[in-house]
C-alpha cells in the first residue's frame, strides 16, 4: 500500500536511491524545476517552492513520526523545494544550456557544505521546519551567487 507521506517525503521514492540520496532527490526534481522555469518563470518557481515547502513540512513530520528517524537521508522533498529556488537563474539565462547543471551544482554545494545561514539553520532549527528551511536557504544562496556571477561575466 502506498503511503502518501512516504511518497512525498522521499520525492517519489528517489530518496531510497543510494549513495547520495540528496543528489538523487535533486536530480529527480530537475525536470519539474526546468519545466516550471520555462513555462511559469520566476513567480512559478517561487510559488512551486512555497507549495513544496508546505507539503514537505507535513510529509517530513509524518515520516519522522512513522519511522522514528529525525532528518532521515531518505527525506528529499526539501531538496526539491530548494532546487526550485536555485533554478531561478534558468529563467534569465535559458539560452545557456549549461545553466541547469550550474544551478544543480551550486545548490548541491551549498546544501552539502552548509556555510552561513544554511549551517546555522541546520544546527539550530529542529524538526520538519529545520529539515525544510536549510534547503530553502541553500537554494536562495545558489540563485543569488549564480545571478551575481552571471551579471559580472555578461
Amino acid at each position: 500500500m502506498i503511503k502518501l507521506y512516504d511518497l512525498t517525503a522521499t520525492w517519489f521514492y528517489s530518496g531510497y536511491l543510494r549513495p547520495a540520496s540528496g543528489t538523487w532527490g535533486t536530480l529527480a526534481a530537475l525536470p519539474l524545476c526546468f519545466g516550471v522555469a520555462i513555462i511559469c518563470g520566476i513567480w512559478g518557481l517561487i510559488l512551486g517552492s512555497m507549495i513544496l515547502f508546505c507539503i514537505g513540512l507535513w510529509a517530513s513530520h509524518q515520516y519522522e513520526i512513522k519511522t522514528g528517524e529525525h532528518d532521515s537521508s531518505r527525506v528529499v522533498i526539501d531538496e526539491a523545494a530548494g532546487m526550485m529556488l536555485a533554478s531561478i537563474p534558468i529563467v534569465y539565462y535559458v539560452q545557456y544550456w549549461w545553466m541547469v547543471a550550474i544551478c544543480f551544482g551550486a545548490f548541491r554545494l551549498f546544501d552539502a557544505v552548509k556555510i552561513g545561514p544554511v549551517g546555522w539553520i541546520d544546527n539550530n532549527i529542529h524538526g520538519a521546519l529545520g529539515v525544510m528551511l536549510d534547503d530553502i536557504a541553500a537554494g536562495l544562496m545558489a540563485a543569488v551567487v549564480i545571478m551575481g556571477v552571471m551579471q559580472w561575466i555578461i
